[in-house]
């Protein structure tokens, strides 16, 4: 989704037509074409994940696609489509507008704390409005036990992810109980201040909404949002750590247009592994196609606190207006 998105941004931006479209809905990448409807039967496919869709989330993507071609290769009539259209899950409605709203939404963090140790569901790690005091959390990272993705259920659809956190190689943030509903839309970034006693290693993060159930739901359309250290400047160049130093790095989350409900809370969870999904960083620093190696234990450290660089460990989202008083503090 990321590539479409960039894609209708800069051609709006630079393309010489004006007439460009967007539709986002919340499907699979299977039925999106089709609107979310299954492409034989054309009946709804209300299942994605743990969750449930509304009917209203529907579109007929073959009468979508009628419209257009009877309007570019037969001259039929421009059909009136706002340019675009995006449905927001968790408030589960379509808004139509003009452009990509991200612009509309304000910059806003939520940073990374703990009082004891943020390991595993158990811990107390908290997502804060405020920058915290100086501190950290630190978890083990073995490339032979590695987190096991469960391959019965499709994780890059919104699933309950509690059966994987009471592993103590998961850091999990939470915040404070949502009283006011608020909404999150676009790019979403997780910054990090960390080390390793390794040359190189993996960090994966995953964003839920945790419900009044406790179940914590994810959230965007990734299967695992990753990045390999040695990537962190950029995936032209692999520069590797030296063993116990503090760094920074950024992991993108991608676009996210979700409504937070009362009642709910956020949800963060740090951890280095997520296989077979994400394949195992041997923590050697050695070529990643050709490593033979055993893989080396590794320790991973996230700081928190005063900036470091200039950079705190925090979720970096764009948010409505409403989300100052959303907490219960």
């Amino acid at each position: 989704m990321h590539g479409t998105i960039m894609h209708f941004k800069n051609i709006k931006k630079y393309g010489a037509n004006k007439d460009h479209f967007i539709i986002i809905g919340p499907y699979s990448h299977e039925t999106a074409p089709e609107g979310g409807l299954d492409y034989l039967t054309h009946k709804p496919i209300k299942n994605l994940g743990d969750l449930v869709l509304e009917d209203n989330a529907f579109l007929s993507g073959l009468n979508i696609t009628r419209e257009f071609y009877d309007w570019c290769l037969k001259d039929g009539p421009k059909p009136e489509w706002s340019p675009a259209k995006i449905y927001i899950t968790g408030e589960n409605k379509w808004i139509e507008t003009s452009d990509y709203l991200e612009n509309e939404y304000e910059d806003k963090y939520l940073y990374l704390k703990s009082t004891n140790s943020a390991n595993s569901i158990n811990g107390d790690g908290e997502l804060d409005l405020d920058q915290p005091r100086n501190g950290s959390d630190t978890f083990d990272y073995d490339p032979d036990k590695p987190v096991m993705s469960n391959l019965s259920k499709n994780v890059r659809y919104p699933v309950d992810m509690n059966f994987y956190l009471n592993r103590t190689d998961f850091l999990v943030y939470t915040s404070p109980k949502i009283k006011q509903a608020f909404n999150i839309f676009g790019e979403v970034k997780l910054e990090l201040t960390f080390s390793s006693n390794v040359k190189d290693t993996d960090f994966v993060a995953f964003l839920m909404d945790v419900d009044e159930y406790g179940n914590s739901i994810k959230i965007g359309s990734m299967d695992a949002n990753q990045l390999r250290t040695r990537y962190r400047h950029g995936y032209d160049k692999e520069i590797l750590m030296e063993p116990n130093k503090i760094y920074n790095l950024t992991i993108d989350m991608y676009e996210i247009g979700h409504q937070f409900l009362p009642g709910h809370r956020v949800r963060l969870a740090i951890t280095s592994s997520f296989f077979p999904i994400v394949s195992r960083n041997l923590n050697t620093g050695n070529d990643i196609a050709f490593d033979m190696h055993p893989g080396v234990k590794s320790k991973q450290t996230i700081y928190y606190g005063s900036p470091l660089n200039g950079m705190n460990s925090r979720i970096h989202f764009r948010s409505n207006n409403l989300f100052k008083n959303s907490f219960e503090i």
